[in-house]
């Protein structure tokens, strides 16, 4: 059970830096509760043990930049990572989705609310494996800017996001797309 603590205090001292003093024992119980929310999120993703903490580190870092929701980010990263093999992405290809979607948010000035709500959208169109009009909707409102890379990224679309709206609404676009 020591033994269990201090692992638990020495993760937890990665998210120290952003503390502040006084905290009670039921606020840093709390803490250790997401800690290990999070942690359980990202091995269901799939990180292994021995990447869990630089990947935690880097959405936690990335999260605080851009003011965002570390949850919210964590299920994208999840969601994401379920179809990364269908995808053909690796685990920076990843990050580097968390990051760009967590830029987006702030360039655009999105309350952290909001965000969540886009993040949860985005992380549902990579489960599902197939964009529908719903999220194309609040990726449009929150996340343009990851719309307009998509559409940029593929011939199919020509750097038109009208395209990639229409092929939604016909529902011919994958996540892969």
């Amino acid at each position: 059970l020591r033994a269990s603590q201090v692992q638990t205090a020495e993760k937890i001292s990665l998210f120290a830096p952003t503390l502040v003093g006084g905290l009670t024992l039921a606020e840093v119980s709390h803490l250790n509760d997401k800690y290990i929310e999070l942690s359980n999120r990202l091995k269901v993703a799939g990180v292994s043990a021995g990447e869990l903490d630089v990947v935690q580190q880097h959405l936690f870092s990335t999260a605080n930049r851009n003011g965002t929701d570390l949850n919210a980010l964590a299920d994208v990263f999840r969601s994401a990572s379920l179809g990364a093999h269908d995808l053909g992405a690796s685990q920076a290809d990843l990050l580097k989705l968390t990051d760009a979607a967590s830029n987006a948010l702030r360039i655009q000035g999105v309350s952290s609310e909001a965000a969540r709500g886009s993040l949860l959208q985005l992380g549902h169109a990579f489960e599902s494996g197939r964009v529908n009009a719903r999220e194309f909707n609040s990726l449009a409102l929150n996340l343009y800017p990851i719309l307009q890379a998509a559409a940029e990224g593929s011939d199919q679309f020509g750097g038109s996001v009208a395209k990639l709206r229409q092929a939604i609404i016909g529902g011919t676009v994958s996540s892969k797309d």
